[in-house]
């Protein structure tokens, strides 16, 4: 039976002896080990096994995705901080009015994606994109609790990334207006967006799946570089028409801190920043279908969680400009304990 790890969605493993599953094999480094568990896929008699989890529970780990492997989460946190600040900040400093500017930001954001999945990916994986934890979740690669943590440190990281942005530049040097947020460009329509923003993070999720998950690549260790240029190609294609997010939590940061400063028209960032969202997530969720089939449970759960985690987001930017949305937090709050103590005695 051939196996292999989840080679960019990094999980804990656990040290036991006599184990009757080797340690899986990751993209960027040999071996991944912290925590209680080894969390692999198994391949054998034609069958998937979707739950990347079963190996590990016969060791004392339950299905909700093991233990959660806090310097990877970390990781994932400052590597979107460093992203921002760095790919944004360049199209701070020289704007996207031209095409040579365009090209300047587009190798910019490629290239820091490059430098910062090395540096980070045997860690975590070196996500760096809630569309592509996503996509790695719904295909089994990462552990749903694993995933939702990640995204919660790149949303963290990418408020921080913004805030130090917002800090360096102020409202009369930055040539954007809003700190690199993403913008609908005059004469598109959010379909056109929606379609554009799919296609090309379907594109770079598929990357990601056949040069770093499957086993069976020729980019070995190289995978990376693979990826940036992913990241760069899309850029070229989606500067003119929405600034490219292709990575939501990368719009979420400028979007929200450009919209506290006052700096006249800064909000546009929020406004457009559902379809900035809906895009890559849609792009992201048909290349893990199309990659892999999953088991329904587990998509049901994944959805579950992701919806609340996209409701509390939303409520946390009503709570900015609003205080009756505290009352709302405190519902979904009570909400979601009720759905989670019922989801444990299914």
């Amino acid at each position: 039976m051939a196996q292999i790890g989840e080679a960019f969605g990094h999980v804990p493993s656990d040290p036991v002896s006599e184990d009757p599953f080797p340690e899986p094999q990751s993209l960027f480094s040999d071996t991944h080990k912290s925590g209680n568990c080894t969390v692999i896929l198994q391949w054998g008699e034609s069958v998937w096994n979707p739950f990347p989890c079963c190996a590990a529970k016969k060791r004392g780990c339950g299905f909700s995705g093991c233990v959660v492997d806090m310097k990877a989460v970390f990781a994932e946190f400052i590597s979107m901080a460093l992203f921002v600040y760095i790919a944004c900040g360049t199209a701070c400093s020289n704007g996207a009015g031209n095409d040579a500017s365009r090209l300047m930001v587009a190798f910019a954001f490629g290239m820091s994606i490059l430098v910062l999945a090395y540096s980070v990916a045997h860690h975590s994986g070196g996500h760096i994109n809630c569309a592509v934890t996503f996509a790695l979740v719904l295909s089994g690669v990462t552990p749903w609790r694993q995933g939702l943590i990640y995204t919660v440190s790149q949303l963290l990281g990418s408020l921080l990334g913004a805030t130090l942005l917002m800090l360096t530049y102020d409202c009369d040097h930055d040539m954007t207006g809003s700190l690199g947020a993403n913008v609908v460009a005059d004469g598109f329509s959010y379909w056109q967006v929606f379609l554009a923003e799919a296609l090309c993070t379907f594109m770079l999720v598929y990357v990601i799946f056949e040069n770093a998950v499957t086993s069976q690549s020729s980019s070995g260790k190289n995978a990376c570089l693979v990826i940036g240029f992913a990241v760069f190609i899309a850029h070229t294609i989606l500067l003119p028409i929405d600034g490219c997010s292709i990575n939501p939590t990368r719009s979420f940061g400028p979007a929200i801190i450009s919209a506290l400063r006052p700096c006249g028209n800064s909000d546009i960032g929020l406004r457009d920043l559902w379809i900035m969202w809906v895009g890559p997530l849609f792009g992201a969720a048909v290349a893990a279908l199309v990659y892999r089939p999953f088991s329904h449970l587990v998509l049901l759960k994944v959805i579950y969680h992701w919806l609340w985690l996209g409701l509390l987001l939303i409520v946390v930017v009503v709570v900015l400009f609003m205080f009756y949305g505290m009352l709302v937090l405190v519902f979904f709050c009570f909400l979601h304990l009720y759905v989670t103590a019922c989801w444990k005695q299914v």
